[in-house]
């Protein structure tokens, strides 16, 4: 990232770090609020490439102290939660983001430091909880939820998620037996590991200030 810093659009290759680092520095000189669009077609890698648009305006955004750096880990860990409850397999992409968002970041008009941030989601495909086609599956969260419920009844080491109290949601492990999640033959995504999508989750809820307590209640609601 620190080869794109302070240099101008059509000094750099042509990259996403180079793009936001025109809005960067455009933000800071007096050009007013600056906007990304990013778009494509399914499977064009738009959730990736707004990761890395996120993390490097962040990045150059970082001031100093304790309270930057929380701030700057809550909003990229905003991330993880969002692709859990809004993201799917579909036929032609294991991850693919079935909601729309709108991110807004607010800086220090004179030394660019981050001051806060707000995510809006829309049009989430709420349809898909109950029907999706035979090639693709269910919002993320559920087959993560199963697979921690399996992790911390014994078939694994449980994650550090003990305090959750998995167990007593009263699901079992196999995502086959459960009529929201069984219209593909398939339940599993090429190149996503769903225990490691739970740990993730339950990691970014702890980022964002989200209590053990709430935190069950989000659980009992999605078992």
């Amino acid at each position: 990232m620190g080869r794109f810093v302070g240099r101008g659009l059509l000094n750099n290759p042509p990259h996403i770090y180079a793009i936001a680092e025109e809005a960067v520095r455009k933000a800071r000189h007096g050009a007013g609020s600056q906007s990304l669009i990013i778009s494509g077609e399914s499977g064009a890698g738009k959730t990736e490439t707004n990761k890395l648009a996120l993390r490097y305006i962040v990045w150059r955004a970082r001031g100093e102290g304790d309270r930057n750096a929380v701030l700057s880990r809550r909003i990229l860990q905003a991330n993880p939660l969002l692709e859990t409850l809004g993201n799917a397999k579909t036929a032609r992409n294991s991850n693919s983001s079935r909601f729309g968002k709108c991110v807004r970041l607010g800086t220090h008009p004179q030394t660019g430091e981050l001051l806060g941030g707000v995510v809006q989601t829309y049009l989430l495909e709420k349809s898909r909880v109950i029907s999706f086609s035979e090639q693709e599956r269910n919002f993320h969260a559920f087959y993560q939820l199963l697979a921690g419920v399996d992790a911390a009844g014994g078939g694994g080491s449980g994650g550090g998620f003990a305090s959750l109290e998995l167990a007593d949601l009263g699901l079992s492990s196999a995502a086959a037996e459960y009529a929201l999640l069984a219209h593909s033959s398939d339940t599993t995504a090429r190149g996503i590991d769903d225990l490691q999508g739970f740990e993730a989750t339950v990691c970014a809820m702890g980022d964002m200030a989200i209590s053990t307590a709430e935190a069950r209640r989000l659980l009992g609601l999605l078992a």
